[in-house]
């Protein structure tokens, strides 16, 4: 079983008592990498780099082959997990609003399965009550996941009834 953790950069701390096993940290591109805190394996701490953009087209965007390398690690830590491997996972951007939720997001609907997209998004929302996330991010996991756009309209419906607000690209 997986479980999973959403926060910002600055909340990392707050979850060294959690028994995290492993740690995804998402920056932009210019930072320097993230300092593993002394207790995670480094083995277990991935970095991905991308910006939290969510128009297409632009030279910020999130590009799919990006949001793809983190799918097959999400998807080696599920599978890790249904082999009976612990896996408590912490997942971490700058604000943990934006991209981490998104990446929460994909794999939570991995673990869920199709036709469960709306629980995942209640459940991320649970576990981060601010969560935004990027329809970028979250359509490119739509696609890996052959969600038929599912994905990218539950978080649109969740914009529209909490902030009255959908992004024009999507």
């Amino acid at each position: 079983m997986i479980q999973v953790h959403i926060c910002g950069r600055g909340e990392i701390p707050d979850f060294k008592d959690k028994s995290i096993t492993h740690l995804v940290s998402i920056i932009d591109p210019q930072e320097s990498l993230v300092v593993t805190p002394e207790w995670i394996n480094p083995s277990n701490h991935v970095t991905y780099k991308f910006h939290d953009v969510e128009a297409p087209g632009m030279s910020m965007t999130p590009e799919k082959w990006e949001i793809k390398e983190v799918m097959d690690h999400l998807r080696e830590l599920y599978s890790l997990s249904e082999r009976g491997g612990n896996v408590n996972l912490l997942v971490h951007c700058f604000a943990g609003i934006g991209r981490s939720v998104s990446i929460a997001y994909i794999l939570m609907c991995l673990i869920m399965g199709s036709g469960k997209e709306s629980e995942a998004w209640k459940e991320i929302h649970r576990l981060r009550k601010w969560a935004w996330g990027n329809l970028m991010i979250i359509s490119y996991g739509d696609e890996f996941l052959q969600r038929n756009g599912k994905m990218v309209e539950v978080v649109k419906e969740f914009r529209q009834n909490e902030c009255g607000t959908v992004s024009s690209y999507f």
